[in-house]
């Protein structure tokens, strides 16, 4: 294991890339906040959040004691000094900061401004602190902040990414969900030809994706309702939406296949976001990326061991990538693995 890691570890192409994956390991080894703190301060995210906590003169007040308030009390607290949380469902205290009373909070307008730490669900917490008599200029939703920086950046925001682009760009999307990576895809190709090869096996998303490809003018756009991985079958499957994924306590059974199966063309461009599968659909596109040698843009933190498996298996199929690292969000999610 040492060695793989040493293998790894050298394969990192900088200093960012080194920092979120001696984060991602520790944290995968000690589940301690402290780490994931660190990890969201190797993120662009970290500084845009930094500024709006610089530029408020108020006390602040952090709404949500789940993962996203608990990195944020790492990352800022001695800075800036958190009064404390509200949440609606815990009072159990974090790092010394206690959960406040709602009606005090909510009586101080102009004074306090809470910040609404969770990335589903801002909107019905916003509304819910509106009618409580809080003003618009007293609350700020980090998780739209959140969910507008991975929209924004994820996957084609490296900065090596834009030093080359082939003739034709052939873009596999593993985890297509609402069709949205393919239409950046698309912004990101160019005046390159350009193909797309959605999957998605969520019946909730297979819709949205639809209508989001059938947009996408001068692009060759294929989507399949398969799941990816290392051979042909039939797996459960839990549909949930946003989330998605094989499980063994899903509900229904879908299709899944080898992308070495589904895919003829050569491939340039390879994403997989697949809630824990990557490494099995990384073993089923062995001969695309041996023979192709595509782009990879793969998430690493579905699963604990995912910092050191995926990339192990990547070399094990090709020995000339490298490596970056790149954080998308706050906590434990949005680690993507480039590999070039």
């Amino acid at each position: 294991m040492i060695d793989g890691m040493k293998e790894i570890y050298g394969r990192l192409s900088d200093q960012v890339s080194r920092d979120i994956f001696e984060a991602r390991l520790m944290y995968s080894i000690s589940g301690d906040y402290v780490y994931l703190g660190k990890l969201f301060r190797c993120s662009d995210l970290y500084g845009t959040v930094r500024r709006m906590l610089k530029n408020d003169p108020k006390e602040k007040v952090i709404f949500g004691m789940g993962v996203f308030g608990k990195v944020l009390v790492e990352a800022y607290q001695q800075e800036f000094g958190f009064a404390g949380f509200l949440d609606n469902n815990r009072d159990i205290p974090y790092k010394g900061l206690q959960a406040l009373p709602f009606s005090e909070v909510a009586g101080r307008h102009g004074s306090v401004t809470v910040y609404i730490s969770v990335r589903n669900g801002f909107m019905e917490i916003k509304k819910q602190l509106l009618d409580a008599g809080m003003e618009e200029n007293d609350i700020v939703c980090i998780g739209e902040t959140v969910l507008k920086s991975e929209e924004e950046r994820q996957y084609f925001d490296l900065e090596v990414l834009w030093e080359r682009r082939y003739e034709k760009e052939v873009f596999i999307d593993g985890g297509a969900y609402d069709g949205q990576t393919a239409v950046r895809f698309v912004e990101w190709a160019a005046d390159a030809q350009r193909a797309v090869y959605a999957f998605e096996p969520d019946g909730q998303n297979l819709g949205r994706c639809a209508d989001a490809l059938s947009g996408l003018d001068g692009t060759e756009c294929h989507l399949s309702d398969k799941g990816l991985w290392k051979e042909l079958g039939r797996l459960s499957f839990a549909e949930e939406g946003f989330g998605a994924k094989l499980s063994e306590t899903g509900e229904s059974l879908v299709e899944v296949n080898a992308l070495d199966s589904l895919v003829k063309e050569n491939v340039t461009f390879i994403k997989l976001d697949i809630e824990g599968s990557e490494k099995e659909a990384l073993e089923g596109a062995a001969g695309i990326i041996r023979r192709d040698k595509p782009r990879l843009a793969v998430c690493v933190y579905h699963k604990p061991g995912d910092i050191l498996s995926i990339p192990e298996t990547i070399l094990g199929i090709r020995e000339d990538y490298r490596f970056y690292l790149r954080q998308y969000s706050i906590g434990f999610a949005e680690t993507v693995l480039y590999a070039l």
